[in-house]
């Protein structure tokens, strides 16, 4: 009796019950209604495939396949979709404390004063131990416990529901083992640290992610979401400033390639289309990417080919962007030399619009067949800051409270007729075109004839890879573009 009294069976601290799952096909620049409060219960989202921005408790988050984030009770959140438009999952849950003397288990709903402190708790302690962004790596094997428990959810065989409740059960720990981790932040960020400054110095060997976490005895999950931090990724722009060649020129069936860049010998890797095995014949030693890439192919697949790395700093900061490959390459003898060069040509540029532009106000369109997305301020955007920024060219005042502090804003067509600007400058993307030209259709309305800007000829198109780039050769671009046009 005193054995079995002070080996008790374990008893879990907190159980979930899954109440909801439903799955979200969002169309492109599909926004929810602002401020939504999330339900008393806890939610899980995860996002399949698409882009967009979440704006969960006032911080934002960019919004990308392999994506999850578990979210509290009465926590406020707001979902927007991209260009590309938005999918995702969203589970909702409850979380029982178990209470009761000695063997007795009784289980009470957590009444909401106790919520709210384990709320405020510190991770491990609430009945939910992580929210927010979570890892939930490899996306895969997360993505076949959701799809499996969405499947089931009708289920009426107690034994297949619970089933279901098991493969939640599951899908829960396979979250949590990988966001409790014993080593903190901290010693994670030194020992990643060393590794990447082991990689600089040990350039021309071959590294896999492994081996870089076994080096620093770290994880892999936990290795990658550090290393991400603390690196930064190139572009073929930036490599082709820094005279760089890159292996191969990412491409699109309906954008193209970056045409500006001169790159006719280099091989194409069509993002969209081709599979990661097909990346494998082009054996690069880095794989250098951002972060809209992994619309197309996660950068842990390509890891298994290089050391992949990822840039996370805003593209407005490109200076940033092209140090840190100057830096990772060994070019930092001539990058305050590309830098100034650009420096120069857009004082010069400066000058001269000034004479010829004078107060005239310019703009920036982006038309495809689903919307128009005008380009905000001078603070950011693939425009603004160097059309408002660089080049000291003034916008519209409707672009400023139209696009209220976001890099885009949609702009519906009975809206267009307030775009009072004196200059357009408009790219055309394809991407959602289903025949041939359908992105020019709205040429021929009169909303479009109507336009000042458009009545005067004042409306010049321009390249959409070399505008949709935060590259210095792509801003190299849009200054001579703009020249020509007003200058």
């Amino acid at each position: 009796m005193k054995d079995q009294a002070e080996n008790k069976v374990a008893c879990p601290a907190s159980i979930y019950i899954l109440k909801d799952i439903q799955y979200h096909d969002r169309a492109a620049d599909w926004q929810q209604e602002e401020g939504n409060a999330l339900s008393s219960g806890y939610s899980m989202l995860l996002f399949d495939s698409g882009d967009g921005l979440a704006v969960i408790d006032g911080n934002k988050y960019n919004l990308m396949r392999g994506k999850c984030f578990i979210a509290s009770p009465a926590t406020t959140m707001t979902i927007q979709a991209g260009h590309d438009g938005l999918s995702y999952y969203q589970l909702s849950f409850e979380g029982w404390r178990l209470t009761g003397p000695n063997s007795t288990c009784t289980c009470a709903m957590d009444s909401s004063e106790v919520r709210a402190a384990y709320l405020s708790a510190s991770m491990g302690s609430g009945l939910v131990p992580c929210s927010g962004e979570v890892l939930c790596h490899p996306f895969s094997e997360c993505m076949s416990y959701v799809e499996k428990i969405y499947e089931h959810r009708y289920a009426t065989d107690e034994m297949e529901s619970f089933a279901n409740h098991a493969r939640f059960q599951e899908l829960l720990r396979f979250i949590f083992q990988q966001n409790l981790s014993g080593m903190n932040n901290d010693d994670i960020r030194t020992a990643v640290k060393r590794s990447i400054e082991h990689l600089q110095q040990h350039y021309q060997s071959t590294w896999t992610v492994e081996q870089l976490a076994g080096l620093a005895q770290v994880a892999r999950w936990s290795y990658t979401r550090m290393f991400k931090d603390m690196t930064g990724l190139f572009l073929e722009d930036f490599l082709v400033a820094l005279g760089i060649t890159p292996a191969v020129q990412s491409f699109h069936a309906k954008w193209g390639k970056q045409d500006y860049l001169q790159l006719d010998d280099v091989p194409v890797f069509d993002i969209a289309a081709e599979g990661v095995e097909t990346f494998s014949q082009f054996k690069p030693d880095f794989i250098m990417l951002d972060r809209g890439f992994e619309r197309w192919i996660s950068n842990d697949a390509l890891g298994q080919f290089a050391p992949t790395y990822l840039l996370l700093h805003p593209g407005e900061d490109w200076r940033m962007t092209l140090r840190k490959t100057a830096e990772l390459l060994g070019k930092t003898d001539i990058v305050d030399d590309v830098i100034a060069q650009y420096r120069a040509k857009a004082n010069e540029a400066r000058k001269l619009l000034k004479r010829s532009a004078r107060s005239q106000t310019v703009a920036c369109l982006r038309i495809s067949a689903l919307a128009i997305s005008l380009y905000a301020g001078p603070q950011q955007g693939y425009t603004g800051p160097i059309l408002y920024g660089d080049l000291g060219l003034k916008p519209p005042a409707f672009v400023e409270q139209f696009t209220n502090r976001q890099r885009n804003a949609v702009l519906p067509l009975d809206e267009l007729q307030l775009l009072d600007s004196d200059h357009l400058f408009i790219a055309f993307d394809k991407r959602h075109s289903i025949y041939e030209g359908e992105e020019r259709a709205i040429l021929d309305s009169p909303t479009w004839r109507a336009l000042e800007a458009v009545k005067n000829g004042c409306v010049y198109e321009v390249d959409f890879m070399a505008w949709m780039n935060y590259g210095v050769l792509s801003h190299h671009r849009k200054m001579n573009d703009v020249l020509n046009a007003l200058a």
